[in-house]
């Protein structure tokens, strides 16, 4: 166990000396372009109006008589 710990000690303290600065880079900004859609699901909506509208996105009907 005390070669275990060693070995871990020497692999943390050796790890100190890595130059992370090689590892930075810049986070893109993203901004959509057009006018924001309406999203797919709502947790605030009732399950059957948001299985709908998910029918209708998908072109899978969802005016064709049936409740779900």
């Amino acid at each position: 166990m005390q070669a275990g710990i060693g070995e871990i000690r020497r692999i943390r303290n050796s790890a100190k000396d890595i130059d992370i600065s090689m590892w930075g880079f810049e986070v893109p900004e993203c901004e959509p372009e057009g006018e924001r859609q309406e999203p797919l699901f709502d947790s605030r909506e009732p399950w059957l109006d948001q299985t709908r509208r998910l029918k209708e996105k998908r072109n899978l009907g969802g005016d064709n008589g049936d409740e779900a």
